[in-house]
């Protein structure tokens, strides 16, 4: 079986937001597989405390999010990184590894995190390290659309090396003062299925 895997990559796990204090501050850890604003590592088979999953359709995985698994790499040693762990939708049967008999389709990432307009100018989402298997094709701010990168990204099975530094700046027009929503689609295209991410959401400091 192959795991493919894209990588994409972009600016900061909370272990990495030092380079960001110059010109903002962390308002979301989006890293999966760590405790929610550390570096501790979430244990392998629990759930993951910031991102849950939404199945495909037909699949097998009922209506609705479930909280998504902190899983085993998908791939070789390219695959791993310390800051962060795997995540996936289901995990193989007593063990900690994605399921293998993943159902093909997109798998729907989302996670939420809060805004505050008193003093509101610029909001980025960084990506040191993304990874998806077999790809990830968008991401969206409150169901508005944002690109990851060229649509070879999209189209196209990635493998290694994982993509890095990324940072893309979001429409203050897409938020709304307090709770929104990020959703980042997994396509599936055959056995395993899973994201990987080192990153967060920053905006401008504020009095």
């Amino acid at each position: 079986m192959k795991k493919k895997l894209i990588t994409l990559a972009a600016l900061f796990a909370v272990s990495s937001s030092a380079l960001f204090a110059q010109s903002g501050k962390v308002i979301k850890d989006l890293t999966t597989g760590v405790v929610d604003g550390t570096t501790t590592p979430i244990a392998y088979g629990s759930n993951d405390d910031t991102w849950r999953v939404i199945w495909p359709a037909g699949s097998g995985g009922g209506i609705g999010y479930k909280p998504a698994k902190v899983c085993t790499d998908l791939g070789g040693v390219w695959a791993a990184a310390d800051c962060g762990r795997w995540i996936t939708h289901l995990l193989e049967s007593g063990t900690n590894n994605p399921s293998i008999a993943g159902v093909t389709g997109v798998y729907g990432y989302q996670a939420h995190f809060n805004i505050n307009f008193s003093c509101l100018s610029w909001v980025k989402v960084n990506f040191t390290k993304l990874g998806a298997d077999n790809r990830a094709r968008n991401f969206r701010i409150n169901g508005h659309a944002y690109t990851i990168g060229p649509l070879s990204w999209v189209t196209g099975n990635w493998f290694n090396p994982l993509k890095e530094n990324i940072s893309i700046n979001i429409d203050l027009a897409h938020l709304v003062a307090g709770d929104n929503v990020i959703d980042i689609d997994v396509n599936n295209d055959d056995a395993y299925e899973g994201l990987f991410i080192c990153g967060n959401i920053t905006q401008n400091y504020c009095p």
